[in-house]
Order: C-alpha cells, then sequence, then structure tokens
C-alpha cells in the first residue's frame, strides 16, 4: 500500500512539473570542465571559470572570511579587518604598503593630514616643507644644523620687561628685545627668572 502510495506522489510530481529531482549527498568533489554558473531568478549571480575563478556580484558573511588573495572593485567592511600579511594600496609600480610589522611606506607622501599625537620619524634624512611651513606648537628639535638656505630665522620679539620677567628653562635660549636702546638680543645664561645677557655678554637690566 505505502509503494503504491509512494509512487503516486512520483507520478503526480512528474506530472506537474516534468521531472524530480532528489538531493543526494556527495562524498567526493564534482568536476565541471567548462564551468560553473549559479543563476538567481534566470539572471546569472554567480560563476566559477575552468580557470577557477570565483566571480561573484556580492558576497554577504555573517561570520569570519579567510582568502590569500581577494580582488574587486569595491570592497565594504563594516567590521574590524585584520590583514595578517602586508596591505598594498594602488598599482605594483605607485602602490604604497602597510606591512606586516605595522611600519606604513608611503609613495608619495602624506597629503593634507592631521597627525593627532606624537608623531616620530626615525632614521629620515630630511623633513621638506616645499610650500607653506611647518610649525610647531611648543619644541622643535634638531639632532644637527637648523639652515635657513632662502629666508630669514626669526625669535620670538618681546619687550625688556618681559624678558627679565621671563624663567629659562635651559642657557641659550634667544628673545629679540623690541624695546631696548640700541636693539639687542638676549639670550639666557641660566635658569632662574630674568637671567639673561645680551650678545656681548653684558647683563639686561
Amino acid at each position: 500500500m505505502t509503494k503504491t502510495v509512494t509512487m503516486v506522489i512520483a507520478a503526480a510530481m512528474i506530472a506537474a512539473f516534468g521531472s524530480v529531482q532528489m538531493a543526494q549527498a556527495k562524498t567526493v568533489g564534482v568536476t565541471y570542465t567548462d564551468g560553473l554558473v549559479i543563476p538567481y531568478n534566470g539572471t546569472a549571480t554567480a560563476s566559477i571559470s575552468n580557470l577557477g575563478v570565483l566571480t561573484v556580484a556580492s558576497i554577504v558573511n555573517s561570520g569570519a572570511f579567510s582568502a590569500t588573495t581577494l580582488a574587486g572593485t569595491t570592497l565594504s567592511l563594516s567590521g574590524a579587518e585584520t590583514v595578517l600579511g602586508a596591505s598594498y594600496l594602488g598599482d605594483a609600480t605607485t602602490r604604497s604598503t602597510h606591512t606586516a610589522a605595522g611600519a606604513l611606506d608611503l609613495h608619495a607622501g602624506l597629503s593634507a593630514a592631521t597627525v593627532a599625537s606624537d608623531a616620530t620619524v626615525v632614521a629620515a634624512t630630511n623633513v621638506t616643507a616645499t610650500a607653506g611651513s611647518v610649525s610647531a606648537g611648543t619644541t622643535v628639535t634638531a639632532g644637527t644644523n637648523i639652515i635657513a638656505t632662502a629666508g630669514f630665522i626669526q625669535t620670538y620679539s618681546r619687550s625688556l620687561a618681559q624678558i627679565m620677567a621671563i624663567t629659562p628653562t635651559a642657557v641659550g635660549q634667544v628673545y629679540f628685545c623690541n624695546n631696548c636702546s640700541p636693539v639687542e638680543m638676549a639670550m639666557s645664561t641660566g635658569t632662574s627668572v630674568g637671567m639673561f645677557a645680551n650678545f656681548s655678554g653684558a647683563q639686561l637690566d
């Protein structure tokens, strides 16, 4: 009786749909020598070529995604990205590199950017501003020399009273005395308040 009912149901499904395909578990891979196309509503949305290239319109994944090489037009990530190897931006001749060790090598430099905290340039030969200026809120320290090749070096302009109220933090700090007569440069000779002399060595007062 059961066998007869099953056959009747199968015959009805064949009549309605033309054929019945039963899902089967595969224990080995299936080889498609001319590639595989996966359509959705009649439109091919994914394909695997016979060269092993997978092409999809988009990838939606709620878990981890792992790949050796990922190529595409646009990649959008809503969460954190972890790259165990190097990350490259640009083509092979002009690309910038973020190495696996965390170093950032920019091909064309850094433009129109703000560094919000401390930045250390290790083993740099030159830091050059081709246009504009290099500004510091507090101190610029040079290991060897500061050279003005086509301009001036300007010191902080203060009145004599203002200079004498300053407590130097080191000897050799220089100010321009804007109301001294004759005009003088004031240089700190100690680290107590008002310890300034002119360039001839005479104490300012």
